[in-house]
C-alpha cells in the first residue's frame, strides 16, 4: 500500500471508492436512490483543484484506491475506505495522517446522524458532538451532526482583531459560550491563533487570544478582548469584540 497526495487525475478513482463505501455503509439511509455519480465526481474535480484542500489517497499494491482523507484548514471534509478494507486499520491510519499534517489545531467534521458505524469510529478517536445540525445536500437529505476535535474552529474576516470585529465560532446552540475553550481562530490572511472565552470578576465575558504572527510577519502579543455582543446563527456563534482590556 502507498500513501500519497491526490491530483486532478484521481477524480474517477476517488468517486468509485466513495461509491463502494456509500452503497455498503449507507444503504439503510439512502435506500434505492440512485448514486449521484456525476455530482460526486464534479465535487472531487472541484476540491482537487481548490487551494488549501489536501486529499490523501491510499493505493493498493496492485492498483486502485483503497481509501481517502480530504481536509482543509478547519474541516475534515471526507474520510472513506472500500468495504474490503474495513477493520484493517486503514481508516485510522488515514485519519491520523491527515490530522498530523493538519497540525495541532481544532478541526471539525459532519457525519450523517444515522451512520452509527462512522459515529462510533470518530468517538473512539476523541471527536465530540458540538451541537451543530444540518441537512445533507443529497436526497433524501438526512440530518448531519457536527463533531469537533481539539476545541472549536473559528474565523475572522480580517488579519487581526479590533473593536467591533466579529469572531465566527462553529458551534451549536447546546454549547455554552463559557465552554468555548480552546478556540482555533483562522484569520483572513491565513494566520492562526488559539483563544478561549473567560469570565472576569464581574462575570463579563472576555475573549483571551494568544500571541500570533500575521501573514505579513507582524507579531501580535497576547491580548484579552471584552465580548460586547453574542449572536446565534445556524451552526455558528458570532462574538463581537469590544475594547481590549488594558488599553
Amino acid at each position: 500500500m502507498q500513501l500519497r497526495e491526490a491530483g486532478p487525475d484521481d477524480a474517477d478513482a476517488l468517486t468509485a471508492c466513495e461509491e463502494a463505501a456509500y452503497v455498503t455503509g449507507l444503504a439503510h439511509v439512502f435506500g434505492d436512490l440512485t448514486w449521484p455519480e456525476a455530482a460526486i465526481r464534479r465535487r472531487w474535480v472541484d476540491e482537487l483543484d481548490e487551494p488549501g484542500v489536501t486529499t490523501l489517497v491510499a493505493d493498493a499494491d496492485g492498483g486502485g484506491v483503497l481509501g481517502f482523507a480530504a481536509y482543509d484548514a478547519q474541516v475534515l471534509r471526507h474520510l472513506g475506505i472500500v468495504p474490503g478494507a474495513w477493520g484493517s486499520g486503514l481508516a485510522v491510519g488515514l485519519h491520523d495522517e491527515a490530522l498530523r499534517r493538519h497540525g495541532d489545531r481544532p478541526i471539525r467534521l459532519w457525519v450523517i446522524e444515522e451512520n452509527a458505524r462512522a459515529r462510533r469510529f470518530y468517538e473512539r478517536l476523541g471527536w465530540v458532538l458540538d451541537g451543530r445540525r444540518t441537512a445533507s445536500e443529497w436526497p433524501p437529505h438526512p440530518v448531519q451532526v457536527g463533531y469537533s476535535l481539539g476545541g472549536f474552529t473559528a474565523r475572522v474576516d480580517h488579519s487581526h482583531l479590533f473593536r467591533g470585529a466579529v469572531v465566527v465560532v462553529d458551534v451549536g446552540p447546546a454549547v455554552e459560550t463559557t465552554d468555548l475553550d480552546p478556540i482555533g481562530i483562522t484569520f483572513a490572511d491565513g494566520s492562526y491563533a488559539r483563544a478561549s472565552v473567560l469570565q472576569d470578576g464581574r462575570r463579563a465575558l472576555v475573549l483571551a487570544v494568544d500571541a500570533y504572527a500575521t501573514a505579513a510577519g507582524t507579531t501580535l502579543g497576547p491580548r484579552m478582548w471584552v465580548v460586547r455582543g453574542i449572536e446565534e446563527g445556524e451552526n455558528v456563534r458570532r462574538l463581537r469584540t469590544g475594547s481590549p482590556l488594558g488599553g
